[in-house]
Parts: structure tokens; sequence; C-alpha cells
């Protein structure tokens, strides 16, 4: 089954994690972040049986986004994780060099998160994307309610507290 997926996907699989982990190994601390995946990988079961994780077509990638959803506020950041080998894959194997950028998000994006936040009654949330090397076209990664966004802030200058505080006084 894992080969015929494999396949399917043109052979281009990342392995994400459905929960972070930190692994403590020899005093020295790891965590796992999406990584690519071999037709190998695929077949080692033992692999699969370690914690609960999910496949996903990898895409290549212009560059990723982080939609912060505050109520009705709708902003993008473009994370030009391509610039450095380092967060190529995942951008939360941060590189500080890479560049942050206000986007402006298409109306169907905007729409789409609102319509999420609503949907599960949420006041928040921090979503990906990326937006396609071959076609520019925006790929829902996943929601997070409880998405963390002070790093974003720093790192951007879009001022999420603010927006976050309006929201909570009005």
């Amino acid at each position: 089954m894992g080969n015929y997926i494999y396949a399917l996907n043109d052979e281009n699989i990342c392995f994400k994690l459905q929960k972070g982990a930190i692994v403590d190994l020899n005093d020295e601390k790891y965590s796992v972040m999406t990584n690519l995946i071999t037709e190998q990988d695929i077949k080692e079961d033992d692999l699969m049986r370690q914690c609960p994780h999910l496949f996903q077509r990898y895409f290549d990638k212009e560059y990723e986004v982080r939609v912060t959803a505050i109520g009705d506020k709708i902003t993008g950041t473009a994370i030009h994780s391509q610039e450095s080998d380092l967060s190529k894959v995942d951008y939360r194997r941060y590189d500080f060099t890479v560049s942050y950028r206000s986007i402006q998000l298409p109306k169907y994006v905007e729409e789409f998160c609102y319509l999420m936040l609503k949907h599960y009654e949420l006041h928040f949330g921090a979503f990906d994307f990326i937006v396609t090397k071959k076609d520019k076209e925006f790929v829902f990664l996943e929601l997070n309610p409880n998405g963390q966004w002070l790093w974003l802030e720093q790192l951007s200058g879009f001022k999420i507290s603010k927006v976050l505080a309006d929201y909570l006084v009005s």
C-alpha cells in the first residue's frame, strides 16, 4: 500500500508528526520536523508505529504563508523559507536570515480562513499554506487554533498583539 501511495504522489511525500515531540538523547534535545521521505522509508513499518503522524503530498514551494486570523482580521505573512537550505522543507527549522513579508491574500484564501473560524466557532487561528512554485497556487496545510504568533510579529513587524488586544476588549 505504501509504495502505491508513494507512486501516486509522484514520489513527493513528507512525513509530519501529529503532535510535537521532544526527544532527549544523550543529554541533548531534538524534535522531529516535517521531512521528505523516500520509498525505503515507507517500507519501514517500525517507523510508522512510533507516534501519530501523517503522510502528506510534498509540493515544491515558492514560499510559505502563515495566515493569522483574529475575528474578522485576516493577515498573511510570506515566509521565504526557500532562501535557506535549512528551512526549505519546514520553515520551523528557523533560519532567521530568510525574509518575512506582509502579503495581500487572495480573497478566496481570506474567505476560506474566515469561514473555517466561524465553522469551528473560533476567534483565533493560525493557518499554514504553501504557494506552489509551478502554479503559484495556495495549498492549505493546517489550522492551529492555538498557534504561536509572537515570533511572527517580531520577524514581520505586523502588530498581532495589538490586533489581539483590540479584539479582546471589543
